[in-house]
């Protein structure tokens, strides 16, 4: 950058402090002027221990000067994966990858990366980031994971996410299960049995009050219709019921049977949609400057 491209010699002001002293010089080094892109970029001679300053202050105001910047830098952060999709279709270039964290199930691409080959660096230096948000009714199911829930904090959980329920595959209807989330409400004192049926594997709650006996029977496990990430497919998990007896009173849990495999699956399908949307590059793991996956 030549200093005889400022208009004026207040612009120099901006040096401050870098050149306080009085016999301090202003000189200009050609950096590669083989390259086209790269102009002189000015230095300070302090005549105090004779050593050399570049005036970043000055460099910054003759940039901000620019009708654009040199290049496309920053990080960009997502919050839908179409959006995310859509970025990348816009600013990509032959260069471009995107890197998917499966542990963090986080998407980032370097939209200027590095060219193909031992050679051809890029800075790097324009990214975006899409952080796959969960799902709410997959953080709400994920926070009972394994959780104990009295016969009411059941019920309750049944009641409010009944849409989430899907009965096929031999499993019970949803409206089979809210009806035995609703029973159990009768059952509140008394003495209580568990007894498991040996040919479905299901649960029998006995409880038994006045020389009356009643049961409530208590399917082996459900069916959910779950999205893992918001704006993302459907996918079907078995929801276990366990039954404990505690002081004679019944705890439940329920225990997402391949939850964790259900999370990779359904991040790969978000890899694979970018993907084909984007026709770019996707490698596991981060990038540099990242810490690792």
């Amino acid at each position: 950058m030549n200093l005889a491209d400022l208009n004026d010699v207040a612009a120099a002001v901006a040096v401050g402090e870098q050149a306080a002293e009085a016999d301090s010089r202003v000189l200009n080094f050609d950096i590669e002027p083989s390259d086209e892109e790269i102009e002189d970029i000015p230095a300070v001679l302090l005549s105090e221990g004779q050593r050399f300053e570049v005036p970043t202050k000055l460099i910054e105001a003759i940039e901000s000067r620019r009708a654009a910047p040199r290049r496309r830098s920053g990080i960009v952060s997502i919050d839908d994966l179409i959006s995310f999709e859509a970025y990348l279709n816009k600013y990509k270039r032959a260069q471009s990858s995107v890197f998917a964290s499966l542990r963090r199930f986080v998407l980032t691409a370097v939209l200027d990366y590095h060219d193909p080959g031992p050679t051809g660096a890029g800075w790097g230096e324009h990214r975006v980031i899409y952080g796959c948000p969960r799902a709410p009714e997959w953080e709400l199911w994920s926070r009972v994971d394994g959780k104990s829930l009295s016969q009411t904090e059941l019920a309750d959980l049944i009641e409010e996410r009944l849409e989430d329920l899907v009965g096929k595959g031999g499993f019970p209807p949803p409206v089979e299960v809210l009806e035995m989330a609703r029973n159990l409400q009768v059952h509140t004192k008394g003495r209580f049995e568990r007894k498991i049926d040996p040919t479905t594997g299901a649960y029998r709650l006995v409880a038994t009050e006045d020389r009356e006996s009643t049961s409530t029977a208590i399917p082996r496990a459900f069916l959910l219709g779950l999205r893992v990430f918001e704006g993302g497919e459907r996918y079907q998990v078995e929801a276990r019921l366990r039954l404990k007896m505690r002081e004679g009173v019944p705890m439940f849990s329920i225990s997402l049977h391949r939850r964790t495999e259900i999370e990779r699956d359904a991040f790969g399908d978000v890899v694979a949609h970018v993907q084909t949307a984007t026709d770019l590059d996707v490698f596991g793991g981060m990038p540099e400057g990242c810490p690792p996956a």
